[in-house]
């Protein structure tokens, strides 16, 4: 990683594996959907534009399933 460059790494089946941004530039979680991040806003510090993404990938249908099922699954340990 240079200074200025965000690296996005996911856990492969041995190894981590580099993900790069969608066509958008955007880097999406593939775990925590609704995980949204600008690397360029980050490098820049635009704390706006972090935050407008961010809320956009909350708003997704894939973000409230997400949610859930975390709900559904905390339901189930707790009782």
């Amino acid at each position: 990683m240079f200074e200025g460059e965000v690296d996005w790494w996911v856990a492969g089946k041995n190894n981590y594996e580099k993900r790069p941004p969608g066509p958008d530039g955007v880097l999406r979680s593939t775990i925590f959907a609704g995980l949204w991040l600008d690397p360029g806003a980050l490098s820049r510090e635009d704390h706006a534009t972090l935050l407008a993404l961010l809320e956009r990938g909350l708003a997704t249908a894939e973000h409230a399933a997400f949610k859930n099922d975390l709900h559904k699954a905390r339901t189930r340990l707790l009782g």
